[in-house]
Parts: C-alpha cells; sequence; structure tokens
C-alpha cells in the first residue's frame, strides 16, 4: 500500500507523494468502494503523519475531511483520527472544525 511504504520509506519516499495522491484520488468518489475509500483515507493520513511538509494540506485536506467519516475498515480509524489529532494540534484543521465537530461526536 502506498501508506505503508510512505510510512516506512520516510524522507526517501516524500518526493513521490504528489504521485501516490495522484492515483489515490481517483479512488474517491461517491458510490465507491467502502473499504478502498477507508484505505485510502489510511495512507493519506500515514503520509501527513510521516511527512507533513511533503502534502500540501491546502489541497488534501478538504477531500480528506470530506470522505469522513470511515466506512467499512475500521481498522484504518487509528491512523485516521491519529492523523487528525496531530493536525488539530498543529492548528492545520482550524478551517475545517465546522465539518468535523458532528463526525467527531459520532465516534464518541
Amino acid at each position: 500500500s502506498s501508506g505503508i511504504n510512505a510510512e516506512y520509506g520516510g524522507p526517501a519516499l516524500a518526493g513521490q507523494y504528489p504521485k501516490f495522491l495522484e492515483v489515490l484520488a481517483p479512488l474517491l468518489k461517491e458510490n465507491g468502494d467502502g473499504r478502498t475509500m477507508d484505505n485510502v483515507l489510511g495512507a493519506v493520513a500515514r503520509m501527513i503523519k510521516t511527512q507533513p511538509d511533503a502534502v500540501n494540506l491546502s489541497l488534501v485536506l478538504p477531500a480528506f475531511v470530506q470522505w469522513l467519516p470511515l466506512r467499512e475498515d475500521m481498522e484504518e480509524n487509528v491512523t485516521v483520527y491519529s492523523c487528525l489529532r496531530y493536525l488539530l494540534g498543529a492548528g492545520a484543521l482550524n478551517t475545517h472544525l465546522p465539518a468535523l465537530v458532528p463526525i467527531f461526536a459520532a465516534e464518541l
């Protein structure tokens, strides 16, 4: 998976993130396979947590937030919500809080 590669590849793969994201983006779509979409979100979360400066957050975060909450692969919850906590702490989600509050509330 792109996310696992990014997580363990660290800085050496950071330059490949735009290509990974180009491949993953079309998998996020209405009526898409829930498990696939959840895995894409998990992969993006791993990229953000591993090398946040290598991800254009202003482009990625709106789509990332749009497709939450996860649908089928709940194993990705740990990765995705860990990433969201990281981004909240960094102040990167402030503009997305109105969309995230109901998602967080539903997960409690």
